[in-house]
């Protein structure tokens, strides 16, 4: 009988030692769960509370490339080098290749469940920016993805020009039953090497942009003069730029820019407005007072695709 009435005893104090130790985990659970919820920087938080918790000198989390390498600190909370990894009183798998450290002093078997509650918790922090990182470099490359579409679709649209007018006046200069002038064959040959001039100063654009092979766009900024860029992106126009119109202030300063990325965005301009722009006895749809402030028209069209005027200048809206 004796017997019995101390088995009911110790069975009823164990039973409600558990539901004493149930209800401080879930406590502390409850807490971490808010702080983490409130807190920007979520890993030392959740150290912190650890320390806090369990007593501890300091904690961690380390992670190494493999089974074989050094172990690196990702954040830790007080005083704590990677030396203290081995030895260390409590160590609980977040992957394989990375733990929750907890250092000094050692707990009790009972409070390994709450060790492994706050590991779970710390694998998923992990997992999060991790997903993070991913979604903001795809992100990333998605926005470079349609740069350099828009880009090389202005660029192949820009080669077809040259190509055409040095197609053109060889086919001319090759027609059998056509006898030229001296003058109409020198306009020819003209026409032909202002056309591969213009061809070459693009190829050599294209590979000055070797961003494009690295699968990257990025700036090269130099000096310029806006008259002498201005001058050239005109004359690549050809017999169109005749029809471009330009008022400058006398004193104008340098400025920086990419040389490439800016002729293909001045070719995209320049040739939308001479496309676009009805002919006039002005000669062009651009205006401008003496003093060099320029005025321009409204456009409430449709946004270009890749390959149509304007392309350009979305392309380069996008990589700013």
């Amino acid at each position: 009988m004796a017997g019995s009435v101390a088995s009911a005893v110790h069975l009823s104090v164990r039973r409600e030692a558990q539901a004493v130790a149930a209800q401080r985990e879930s406590r502390i659970l409850l807490q971490l769960a808010q702080s983490l919820l409130g807190a920007a920087d979520q890993l030392p938080t959740l150290l912190d509370q650890a320390r806090d918790t369990f007593g501890m000198r300091a904690a961690a989390i380390v992670r190494r490339d493999s089974v074989r390498a050094y172990w690196a600190i990702l954040v830790s909370s007080g005083p704590f080098d990677v030396d203290q990894v081995r030895d260390a009183s409590v160590r609980a798998l977040l992957d394989d290749l990375t733990e929750l450290i907890l250092a000094e002093p050692v707990i009790g078997a009972d409070e390994r469940r709450l060790v492994s509650a706050f590991a779970t918790h710390a694998s998923a922090i992990l997992s999060r920016e991790q997903l993070a990182r991913e979604a903001h470099a795809a992100t990333h490359l998605a926005k470079e993805s349609r740069t350099r579409t828009a880009l090389l679709a202005a660029v192949s649209h820009d080669l077809r020009n040259p190509l055409a007018g040095i197609k053109a006046a060889v086919s001319s200069l090759r027609q059998s039953d056509i006898t030229w002038s001296p003058t109409d064959e020198a306009d020819l040959l003209e026409s032909i090497e202002e056309s591969a001039d213009r061809l070459n100063a693009m190829v050599g654009n294209l590979l000055d942009m070797s961003r494009l092979r690295t699968g990257t766009v990025t700036t090269h900024l130099q000096d310029l003069h806006l008259p002498d860029v201005l001058a050239a992106s005109i004359a690549a126009l050809g017999d169109q730029g005749s029809r471009v119109r330009t008022w400058l202030p006398d004193a104008l300063t340098l400025f920086i820019a990419d040389t490439g990325l800016l002729d293909r965005v001045l070719a995209d301009l320049l040739g939308a407005g001479t496309c676009c722009c009805p002919r006039s006895h002005g000669g062009d749809g651009r205006h401008a007072d003496r003093r060099g402030h320029s005025g321009r028209r409204s456009d409430h069209g449709h946004r270009p695709t890749p390959g149509e005027p304007g392309a350009m200048n979305q392309a380069t809206r996008d990589t700013s």
